[in-house]
């Protein structure tokens, strides 16, 4: 973080059970990604506090943020879902990558990522703004962070980029699930009010680890 802002952070320590951890690293070849927010809150809150939004603006995003992800975390242990991760500062596309290189240690495969861009739910102003040219830096560090795991199988513009790296601030979660309950866990979550909730893409078998190809 490089800025002249005081933060505070605070952290949970405690214990759980062995049998009840879940990871990032638990991925399997096949699984559906499933994203249960929306992305586009750095863009967002970036251009708030520059001045440049009222509160009517951003209240979907605000709504957003304040949605907790317990009930996704519910809904996830009562499916047996092993595999998971939040999406927060390092962005969707850091955050995959951290989950297909600890599955790729853990179960001594090669796992990539295709993502199909038109599934992956945003915030519309979060585009109208990043196609302006409004965006944060931490999310252009994060596309540079992650820009030599990128392919890509469309033509996509640089606003595009940037707006599948940005810089979640309390963002939901980024979930493995094995093809076969990835449409009853999409629809228990959506019944339970995350209507964003969306398969984004799979875990596939890749040259190189962690790569991702957006499609």
């Amino acid at each position: 973080i490089a800025d002249d802002e005081p933060k505070f952070g605070l952290f949970v320590n405690g214990t759980v059970h062995p049998n009840e951890i879940k990871s990032n690293d638990r991925a399997k070849l096949g699984d559906a990604l499933i994203l249960t927010k929306k992305i586009g809150t750095g863009i967002v809150t970036s251009a708030a506090k520059k001045g440049f939004l009222n509160q009517t603006e951003i209240r979907e995003v605000v709504a957003s943020m304040i949605t907790l992800n317990d009930s996704a975390s519910k809904v996830m242990c009562d499916s047996n879902i092993q595999c998971a991760t939040d999406v927060t500062g390092f962005g969707l596309l850091g955050h995959l990558g951290n989950m297909l290189r600890a599955s790729s240690v853990f179960s001594k495969n090669k796992l990539g990522a295709n993502i199909v861009f038109e599934d992956i739910p945003f915030f519309e102003l979060a585009i109208q703004l990043v196609n302006r040219g409004s965006c944060p830096a931490g999310t252009k560090r994060n596309l540079e962070f992650v820009r030599n795991k990128l392919s890509y199988d469309r033509k996509m513009t640089e606003a595009e980029k940037l707006l599948i790296s940005d810089a979640q601030t309390s963002g939901g979660l980024l979930l493995s699930v094995p093809q076969d309950k990835s449409i009853d866990f999409i629809t228990k979550l959506r019944e339970l009010g995350l209507e964003s909730t969306s398969v984004i893409g799979k875990v596939v078998e890749s040259e190189e680890i962690g790569s991702i190809k957006i499609l």
